[in-house]
């Protein structure tokens, strides 16, 4: 699949009720540089025919920032919901498709870090039976170090939705220690890889809760962490 001349970063992929396959992806480099784009820009393709032939590419969103790892989509009874980090890093954001993708719900902040400016991360969004959105990501807003950039400390936070993402719980902290990426047999890694990769992963099993799988840097080397969510509705 061609879809112009840019460099691509694949997003994860998504059915809905038909069979329909839904591929996101990024374009977020120009051709012989390693520059990324002022505007880089997420689309969505559609096949019909199980992966034979695509539509062309629909715009998704282009105030995602690639920089804080890849976004992520989900879908529940044909809603598309779409996650990924604001620009500057500055916030976790949401937009819903009731179309298929044809046109998208203007981005909405999900995260609530008060007066602190967070450096937000790596989203992941997934839906459970019950219609709960779920969304994980990396937070760096408890971190009163001197360190600046993406090398702050950061945990994993959490938060659902119980009407369709129109309104989100209070994000609760799911890591229980901080990530902190600069340590010295972790630092090469960490400059390229601040959260210690681009993508992040989380499921919804058949009992309604959550499983999280992120990379964690606790004992100054990357690790694979996870950990188990339950959310119920007041």
């Amino acid at each position: 699949m061609v879809s112009s001349n840019l460099s691509y970063e694949a997003h994860n992929p998504a059915i809905l009720s038909d069979g329909t396959l839904l591929i996101p992806f990024s374009d977020h480099r120009r051709p012989g540089s390693r520059r990324r784009l002022q505007a880089p820009r997420d689309w969505l393709l559609i096949s019909n025919d199980r992966g034979k032939t695509f539509s062309e590419p629909m715009l998704i969103s282009e105030s995602c920032d690639g920089q804080g790892g890849w976004s992520s989509l989900a879908v529940f009874q044909d809603v598309l919901y779409h996650v990924c980090s604001a620009r500057e890093l500055n916030g976790i954001q949401l937009q819903h498709s009731e179309n298929r993708g044809e046109t998208w719900s203007e981005p909405m902040r999900i995260d609530h870090p008060g007066d602190i400016t967070p450096q937000t991360r790596t989203p992941a969004i997934v839906v459970n039976p019950r219609g709960v959105v779920a969304v994980a990501w990396y937070d760096a807003r408890n971190d009163r170090s001197t360190i600046k950039g993406s090398l702050r400390c950061q945990e994993i936070f959490f938060t659902a939705s119980f009407d369709g993402g129109h309104t989100f719980l209070p994000e609760i902290k799911i890591s229980t220690k901080p990530s902190c990426p600069a340590t010295p047999q972790n630092i090469e890694t960490a400059l390229r890889f601040p959260a210690g990769g681009e993508y992040m992963g989380m499921a919804a099993a058949p009992d309604g809760s959550f499983r999280l799988l992120w990379s964690d840097n606790r004992g100054e080397i990357y690790r694979l962490y996870t950990a188990k969510v339950t959310v119920h509705e007041k």
